[in-house]
């Protein structure tokens, strides 16, 4: 018993001291109620002038102005097209009407000449697709325009640069009008042909 006294004594001198130190320093008790750190939702550290520029802005009639009146081009170039389809429109009917005859001459028992109504057919042929390929660059210029009257109102409603997109359709609008009026004078061209060889006994 005498050789645990020393240890009781380290013992209770360990326990006052530690009664000493909570004295000096208490700690608060934890309350049900504290503030704990919620999480960051999404979007949380976008400031708060770019969230009010991701949203679309509708512009104003004084803003829309200046792009009606760009707009207006393409709108015209566009009415004018279609004229254009439609005179190509009929003279491919008037082509496939004429090939349809000239195919019926060529049958047996007709009185016309074989030779000449097969070279008149052969170029019939040609004209056709000539006038398809000048049909379907026209169309495609009318399409190209329009997309581009569209990125223009979508360029202005968003505020965004989009003038190499502009660009582009706009020269291709009028590539594809240029390489439809080459084909159509192609058309032309051998429109005269066929006709000098209809009335060639005639000169």
């Amino acid at each position: 018993m005498s050789a645990c006294r020393p240890f009781a004594k380290i013992l209770r001198a360990a326990g006052i001291v530690l009664r000493l130190r909570s004295k000096q320093n208490p700690q608060k008790p934890h309350s049900a109620n504290a503030s704990v750190p919620l999480p960051l939702s999404f979007g949380s550290n976008v400031p708060p002038q770019q969230k009010a520029n991701c949203k679309v802005q509708i512009p104003s009639v004084a803003e829309l102005v200046p792009v009606l009146q760009v707009a207006i081009g393409p709108v015209i170039l566009i009415s004018g097209i279609g004229l254009l389809i439609l005179s190509m429109t009929n003279r491919l009917g008037r082509v496939i009407d004429r090939g349809r005859i000239l195919d019926r001459e060529l049958r047996p028992g007709s009185s016309e000449d074989p030779h000449r109504n097969r070279e008149q057919l052969r170029i019939l042929m040609f004209r056709a697709r000539l006038l398809r390929r000048a049909i379907v660059l026209a169309t495609l210029s009318v399409l190209l325009a329009a997309c581009l009257i569209i990125s223009l109102f979508l360029a202005t409603l968003l505020a965004i640069k989009a003038g190499g997109l502009i660009l582009i359709l706009f020269l291709g609008c009028l590539g594809c009008l240029v390489c439809s009026m080459i084909e159509f004078i192609r058309d032309i061209n051998m429109t005269l042909v066929a006709f000098k060889l209809e009335v060639c006994d005639s000169l």
